[in-house]
């Protein structure tokens, strides 16, 4: 009920609620074209105003409805992963398929060939060659797994040296190969030579046409270079 006992008009009304939330009168006509007065109506002039709680963007929705709206949120970014993070993870997936593998082989080797060299330690060059057995391509190539950790010898000419300190050595003319692992002087293409070390089971590769092998594989403490070669 209004002043009176008169029913309050909605004009009335949305004056009462913006006075008290505010603490100021509304300015310009309403929706009806209405103007608002600019002092408080009759009954309101002694009316505490309240402390403004709202920023001028609910004003302006007070303005079109008395009742407060709440404030629009922002707009939610857009869920998804990016471009950027796909391709990172495709990264991530092709060095755990292909770069992990190859490390973790390195390490290995790494750690087979210092316990070679450690285990080596235990003897003289002399005792150390005189427990190495004499083997042939065809014995180690069919037992190779079965004689891993075996104390090996055999003889035959540096065909490639695939990496730092890996060589691919023939026991017969460019065929019957066996690659071993040797960190003393290097080896050339064409040395003939006389190694001595552990066997290390199988190496898998590719030959020169792309075909899978398995190659036996020896760890080499001690080398002799029989003859140089000539190239």
């Amino acid at each position: 009920m209004g002043i009176f006992g008169r029913k309050k008009s909605e004009h009335e009304k949305y004056i009462e609620w913006y006075y008290q939330t505010y603490g100021e009168y509304p300015q310009g006509p309403d929706t009806s074209g209405q103007p608002y007065p600019n002092t408080a109506p009759n009954g309101y002039q002694n009316v505490q105003p309240q402390q403004p709680q709202y920023d001028q963007m609910q004003r302006q929705y007070a303005y079109m409805n008395y009742a407060p709206q709440p404030m629009p949120s922002k707009a939610r970014k857009k869920s998804g992963v990016s471009a950027g993070a796909v391709i990172l993870i495709i990264l991530i997936v092709l060095a755990v398929i292909f770069i992990l593998p190859n490390i973790i082989s390195g390490y290995n080797n790494a750690k087979e060939k210092r316990e070679v060299q450690s285990r080596a330690q235990a003897y003289t060059e002399s005792d150390y060659k005189a427990m190495c057995k004499a083997v042939s391509y065809d014995e180690i190539s069919r037992h190779s797994n079965a004689m891993k950790g075996s104390f090996v010898t055999f003889s035959g000419t540096v065909r490639q040296e695939l990496e730092d300190g890996l060589y691919r050595v023939s026991t017969k003319d460019y065929s019957d190969d066996i690659v071993i692992r040797y960190s003393g002087t290097r080896l050339l293409t064409g040395d003939k030579v006389t190694v001595w070390g552990e066997s290390s089971g199988f190496i898998e590769g590719e030959t020169v046409l792309g075909a899978k092998a398995k190659v036996p594989e020896i760890t080499v403490v001690y080398a002799d270079i029989i003859k140089q070669s000539q190239t």
